[in-house]
């Protein structure tokens, strides 16, 4: 017999859905009168559940709007990775486009907690809306130490790949970390990406390391649920 107490029981029941992916990561939960309804159970009860897996960041509240099934933040070594944003846009069959909202030299400021250099180091902040057949996928902010590539200001990156400048520099990732969280949607993002204010959105950090342990860039990446797919595979 089950000795715990019933919203842990239920909240156990919601963690092994999501485990067996029976609600997906970003998924709308049914509201307390529909949970209620399916599991024969009282609304406080439930109410009490989902504060929990609020609190352990299993769903996310977004207000005015419902509570939806998170994704933990997750981070995993991705090996060597090299693919840009175009060769991945073509790898599913789509033409790849971007736009420079800025670029340019910038001070490092608290992403030294990333980089891990000196106070006086500058990165270059690269921040660019991506497009795939013309439709705006997501939101790309790009960050390397600006003495990595001392004549960056050259390139065009409405068309050139930062990966392929990096590589230019003999500079080669070897290993990358990713972090992953659902977030609520701002109004800038939302009018850049032309979706709702508030639908669902995943911020995916990058960090690239060459092969002496460097970070040789950081890059947050904002796209809506519905394609983020594509660069997490």
């Amino acid at each position: 017999m089950n000795t715990e107490p019933l919203f842990i029981q239920f909240a156990n029941t919601i963690k092994q859905k999501v485990l067996n992916r029976e609600y997906q990561y970003g998924d709308k939960l049914p509201t307390e009168e529909e949970l209620s309804s399916a599991y024969n159970m009282n609304r406080k009860t439930i109410r009490k559940a989902k504060q929990l897996l609020i609190s352990e960041g299993v769903l996310l509240s977004v207000r005015g709007k419902g509570t939806f099934i998170n994704r933990p933040p997750l981070r995993y070594n991705a090996g060597n990775m090299q693919n840009s944003f175009s060769a991945r846009s073509l790898d599913v069959g789509s033409k790849p486009t971007s736009k420079v909202l800025f670029a340019g030299q910038i001070d490092i400021g608290n992403l030294n907690r990333i980089f891990n250099l000196g106070e006086e180091e500058k990165l270059y902040r690269l921040l660019r809306i991506r497009y795939m057949d013309g439709i705006p996928l997501a939101i790309e902010n790009a960050f390397i130490p600006y003495h990595l590539i001392p004549d960056i200001e050259k390139y065009d990156f409405s068309i050139h790949s930062l990966y392929a400048a990096i590589e230019e520099h003999n500079i080669y990732y070897y290993k990358e970390e990713m972090l992953i969280n659902v977030i609520r949607t701002s109004s800038y993002i939302a009018r850049i990406l032309k979706i709702p204010i508030d639908a669902g959105l995943f911020k995916i950090e990058f960090i690239n390391y060459d092969v002496n342990d460097r970070v040789v860039e950081y890059t947050q990446f904002y796209s809506t649920d519905d394609k983020v797919d594509i660069w997490v595979k």
